[in-house]
């Protein structure tokens, strides 16, 4: 009886086994790859979670310093919000326009210390410098409104400066046409006489009756310091929450 069972030829059943070969070796090589990428990945992912661990011990240190810096804000913007405070800022910074100087940098920097000096404790624990190049850099990418309508133009992003930046601003905002009406006095023959040193405030209360007229100046100023301390408040409140936000994100990279 005749068999019709057919067998390959022996060069077929070499490629097919070199086929099989290939097939393993390639195999291996994948499998090998995918568990390399497993034990490379395990220690990224655990390095990770330990350090958010960690960024949860470091907030409870630093929150009671933020906390605090935000305890400080209503009586800092009830002190800028008074007549006096509002006529003597809103002089300084028409003054400042025509001057060149940063004379209204100055005075705001002395009254927002205290908010100041408990971001920069809390940012310590965070092992953080509010004035180094990782916190400017995070500070720039977060875009705030108000960097960009600053009324100068200063080089640090570092916290203080974002604070007087966006109080300026909201100053700028609110009293603009108080200022505005100072600047015609300070742009004048006013800005010499006051360039040599500071203006005492029954001075400024002149400027603004001369310029401005007594009915317009007393209710103007009336007015607008009922507006003022909400809105910075809310400007104070806001640099205070973004200082948190950048630590906790330069902390992490």
């Amino acid at each position: 009886m005749k068999d019709n069972t057919q067998t390959g030829s022996p060069q077929e059943s070499k490629k097919q086994h070199n086929g099989w070969k290939f097939f393993f070796l390639i195999l291996a090589v994948v499998l090998a790859a995918v568990g390399w990428f497993q034990l490379d990945s395990k220690p990224k992912v655990f390095k990770q979670q330990e350090r958010r661990s960690r960024l949860e011990e470091l907030d409870r240190k630093a929150d009671p310093y933020f906390n605090q810096a935000r305890k400080e804000v209503p009586k800092i913007a009830k002190t800028l919000s008074s007549k006096k405070a509002m006529m003597k800022l809103c002089w300084l910074i028409a003054k400042d326009k025509a001057t060149g100087k940063h004379e209204a940098e100055e005075y705001l920097a002395k009254h927002i210390k205290p908010v100041v000096s408990n971001c920069e404790q809390a940012a310590k624990i965070y092992g953080i410098s509010l004035n180094s190049s990782e916190f400017a850099k995070v500070m720039k990418e977060i875009g705030a409104d108000h960097l960009k309508a600053s009324v100068y133009p200063l080089g640090s992003l570092g916290i203080e400066a974002v604070m007087i930046r966006s109080t300026l601003a909201s100053v700028s905002r609110i009293c603009g046409s108080v200022i505005a009406r100072m600047s015609t006095c300070a742009v004048g023959g006013g800005a010499a006489a006051v360039a040599d040193g500071p203006l005492p405030i029954g001075d400024i209360f002149a400027v603004v009756l001369t310029v401005g007229g007594t009915a317009w100046s007393i209710y103007d100023l009336h007015q607008l310091s009922k507006q003022l301390p909400k809105d910075l408040e809310n400007t104070l409140l806001n640099s205070i929450d973004n200082c948190r936000y950048v630590c906790r994100e330069v902390y992490m990279k």
